[in-house]
């Protein structure tokens, strides 16, 4: 058989050589198998496309499997709808359909023709699978409106509790009327304070405040939260309106406290002056520390003589006493009645501690007199050493008659040189010396230092002269 080639239905025809098999059936030159109207077989006898994939005996493509396929290679259900390779329904631009032929998601949930989420009876759903009503607002599943975020809403979109109460944007409870209200119904101010059915202000045990929050009678007077009267300042009242402390103590209107029959009392009871000062239960001015004093101020004994501020005895003018009545310094020391300090017994003192004459000299413990300085003197007045010797005022030795003397008893001129008792001065051996220093003889002549006579010119003289 011979012709031009052509594929479609399955037939082959052109120019070809038929063959036999053993069997009786139609071969190609190639040894594929042939209908007798030149249709491709597989081996078991399924008609083929000249391609060679798989065929209906109306001429349909099939997959491998049996399912039909379109031109293009998708599958089809035997009522020629698309199908996909899961055996799920499409529509001819790809979308997944239901049996009864409704949109599906990828996932499997219903849509609309617009791509909406639906509930499996129709209601539409948000993308993470929330009922909407039809323009677009969340709805309970029973029917209720809801924020974005979930709150009930009523129809008009004020918020509600799940039970149906209003409430503000922040969550609290409204009366329908929009007042505040707490959770058990009560109502209160915007800043969350109790009210009473009137508007005035609460505490949370029914208590009525002032605006400041301060308690008040149900006559409009100020209380303590223990149910005292206060003033308006905040103090303490009686029922008769007298001022008290906050332990229940009578107080002036100044806050000083009272006894009950009106006297002044201080914070531990004592009584008072109206200047405050302190009083003995007779009327007597004390110290803090319980001391009697004198109406302008002075310390006392019990018998009535001036102290101190540390006790001790005060004359009439203020100076010290001994417990004997003798005059003391400031810091314990004897006086004369003219200020002048005494020792034990009764002697003349300087103010350092030094013994004094009735004049005022200084004197030794044994009597003698003393310079300020400390050295000893003699009566008139002339500087002594420890042994009585006179001293010059530099303390050199002298004699009673007022010459210098060295320390073994020699006269000595005022510069220092050595003198005979007569006033002749001397050399350290006891030579004799011209005023100028040169060395005399014993009757008066010039010598040289090696002991030869001069003459007055200093020229040497024989022994004879």
């Amino acid at each position: 058989m011979t012709g031009g080639a052509s594929v479609g239905d399955g037939r082959v025809t052109g120019r070809y050589t038929e063959a036999e098999t053993t069997s009786g059936k139609l071969l190609t030159t190639s040894g594929k198998l042939l209908t007798t109207s030149g249709k491709l077989l597989t081996t078991s006898g399924k008609l083929l496309t000249t391609s060679g994939k798989l065929l209906t005996t109306s001429g349909k493509l099939l997959t491998t499997s049996g399912k039909l396929l379109t031109t293009s290679g998708k599958l089809l259900t035997t009522s020629g709808k698309l199908l996909t390779t899961s055996g799920k329904l499409l529509t001819t631009s790809g979308k997944l359909l239901t049996t009864s032929g409704k949109l599906l998601t990828t996932s499997g949930k219903l849509l609309t023709t617009s791509g909406k989420l639906l509930t499996t009876s129709g209601k539409l759903l948000t993308r993470s699978g929330k009922l909407l009503t039809t323009s677009g607002k969340l709805l309970t599943t029973s029917g209720k409106l809801l924020t974005t975020s979930g709150k009930l809403l009523t129809t008009s979109g004020k918020l509600l509790t799940t039970s149906g109460k209003l409430l503000t944007t922040s969550g609290k409870l409204l009366t329908t009327s929009g007042k505040l209200l707490t959770t058990s119904g009560k109502l209160l101010t915007t800043s969350g304070k109790l009210l009473t059915t009137s508007g005035k202000l609460l505490t949370t045990s029914g208590k009525l405040l002032t605006t400041s929050g301060k308690l008040l009678t149900t006559s409009g007077k100020l209380l303590t939260t223990s149910g005292k009267l206060l003033t308006t300042s905040g103090k303490l009242l009686t029922t008769s309106g007298k001022l008290l402390t906050t332990s229940g103590k009578l107080l002036t209107t100044s806050g000083k406290l009272l006894t009950t029959s009106g006297k002044l009392l201080t914070t531990s009871g004592k009584l008072l002056t109206t200047s405050g000062k302190l009083l003995t239960t007779s009327g007597k001015l004390l110290t803090t520390s319980g001391k009697l004093l004198t109406t302008s101020g002075k310390l006392l004994t019990t018998s009535g003589k001036l102290l101190t501020t540390s006790g001790k005895l005060l004359t009439t003018s203020g100076k010290l006493l001994t417990t004997s009545g003798k005059l003391l310094t400031t810091s314990g020391k004897l006086l004369t009645t003219s200020g002048k300090l005494l020792t034990t017994s009764g002697k003349l003192l300087t103010t350092s501690g030094k013994l004094l004459t009735t004049s005022g000299k200084l004197l030794t413990t044994s009597g003698k007199l003393l310079t300020t300085s400390g050295k000893l003197l003699t009566t008139s007045g002339k500087l002594l050493t420890t042994s009585g010797k006179l001293l010059t005022t530099s303390g050199k030795l002298l004699t009673t008659s007022g010459k210098l003397l060295t320390t073994s008893g020699k006269l000595l001129t005022t510069s220092g040189k050595l003198l005979t008792t007569s006033g002749k001065l001397l050399t350290t051996s006891g030579k004799l010396l011209t005023t100028s220093g040169k060395l005399l003889t014993t009757s008066g002549k010039l010598l040289t230092t090696r002991g030869k006579l001069l003459t007055t010119s200093g020229k040497l003289l024989t022994t004879s002269g």
